[in-house]
């Protein structure tokens, strides 16, 4: 539903044509050439970026090592294949303790998306990077369109993200961002996935994008022609940069000041709050639930865990969404040798063996990779759907504080009517000695 227009949007309309008109030269030849950007050449491999592998992360690894420390023979044993199976060219080669990317690598960062781990790493398309990139445009145009080098085929305009396969994003980014933003959109014209030699991408990013409605309860809007792209920055942006500016100018309505940077700056510490609020998830993750296991490992929370935990916080009704994809490994005592393959092979340090020799997983850590169980030589570890109320982080010494605050109301609220009950008993007391004086 459009908003009602007022005396403002006219005003921030006749600020525009003003500074249309100041600088003439230029808005001519930005007509003539058609593109501000018109001077740069597109090239497909600007976006593209081939990934690095931290074989230290890999599931595959964490397994080949495991095995070698109790000296058992099966050293090829594969306990994840996310990566190699949705690579379009098979350039990932896992070995031993060795995880190597070929040089026919096409750099389309599905692998990125794929390891539960995150194995693999291209910093700007890494889960976070991708959300504040996504988030930051989300907040300033009416559309964010997000589309690969394929569909778009030239220099993308402010409100167009590139990337070289939808693919790259993971569904707990798109859960985030359909759970903030309404105005996100997927640009990709009819067929163009079928002349594409990503040949796994299409079936990735469909996956990813309808697990993440599915979760959400939202969808994501999707655009074939590229003659109904809207690019127009959002009313609500411009009012506010536009009052911002205002404020900044001493009350002008002309400010000298460019109004895009007050509005850029609301948005950057937009981006800001987000991050700091998935610290302080971090923070209360490791107050609620500890940092470190029994043999002193640092627990890990992955960027994708930290998205999907931070949407959960906000609501806590979609943990039940999360449960039959919340598979936490449970133990058969009875049958453990503790022999501490399952603590050694996970990537995030959520399994634990305490002083008793008692097995026990951290679910919010937990990426349910179930590589514990499959490098339990015994095979007393199976996966089971986890209770997802555990999922909703409880900070504890938060609550403590906010029930201490509430005792310490309450003690003031009693204070506060025994003392007016004792006025006025004093009062009436002094009513009737004065009327006995009388």
């Amino acid at each position: 539903m459009s908003t009602k227009r007022d005396m403002l949007d006219d005003i921030i309309d006749i600020k525009q044509d003003l500074s249309a008109l100041s600088q003439p030269l230029g808005q001519i030849a930005q007509v003539l050439t058609g593109d501000k950007n018109s001077a740069r050449v597109f090239d497909p491999r600007d976006y593209k970026e081939k990934p690095r592998a931290n074989a230290l992360s890999c599931l595959n690894v964490g397994a080949y090592n495991a095995y070698r420390a109790e000296g058992v023979g099966a050293h090829t044993i594969c306990t994840c294949h996310a990566c190699m199976d949705v690579c379009p060219v098979d350039a990932i080669d896992i070995k031993g303790s060795t995880v190597k990317i070929a040089d026919t690598c096409r750099a389309c960062g599905l692998c990125i998306a794929a390891c539960p781990t995150e194995a693999f790493i291209v910093s700007r398309f890494m889960a976070k990077s991708l959300y504040d990139r996504i988030a930051k445009v989300a907040s300033m145009y009416e559309v964010c369109y997000i589309t690969c080098t394929r569909a778009l085929g030239k220099l993308p305009r402010p409100n167009e993200i590139l990337l070289p396969c939808l693919g790259v994003v993971p569904r707990e980014v798109w859960i985030a961002l359909l759970q903030e933003y309404s105005n996100i959109s997927v640009y990709l014209p009819v067929g163009v996935c079928d002349k594409c030699k990503t040949t796994t991408g299409e079936l990735a990013y469909t996956d990813e994008i309808g697990a993440a409605e599915e979760f959400i309860g939202k969808e994501v809007g999707i655009e074939v022609d590229k003659h109904n792209l809207n690019h127009d920055m959002s009313r609500a942006f411009l009012r506010q940069e536009f009052l911002r500016d205002v404020g900044r100018a001493g009350q002008t309505l002309l400010a000298a000041q460019n109004p895009v940077y007050a509005g850029v700056q609301a948005v950057t510490r937009k981006i800001q709050k987000h991050s700091n609020d998935l610290f302080e998830l971090q923070c209360t993750l490791e107050k609620a639930l500890g940092d470190t296991t029994t043999s002193y490992n640092h627990r890990l929370l992955t960027q994708k865990r930290k998205l999907l935990l931070s949407v959960i916080q906000k609501n806590p009704q979609l943990a039940a969404h999360y449960k039959e994809q919340n598979l936490i490994p449970v133990c058969d005592m009875s049958a453990c040798t503790v022999c501490s393959a399952c603590t050694r092979v996970c990537p995030v340090n959520a399994c634990n063996l305490d002083e008793h020799g008692r097995f026990s997983v951290q679910t919010a850590y937990c990426v349910n990779c179930s590589a514990c169980a499959l490098v339990c030589p015994e095979q007393c570890i199976v996966m089971k759907q986890g209770d997802t109320h555990e999922l909703i982080v409880r900070d504890e010494e938060a609550i403590r504080l906010q029930k201490e605050a509430r005792e310490r109301k309450e003690r003031v609220a009693k204070i506060k009517e025994r003392t007016r009950k004792q006025v006025e008993r004093g009062l009436r007391v002094l009513e009737r000695l004065s009327e006995d004086n009388s």
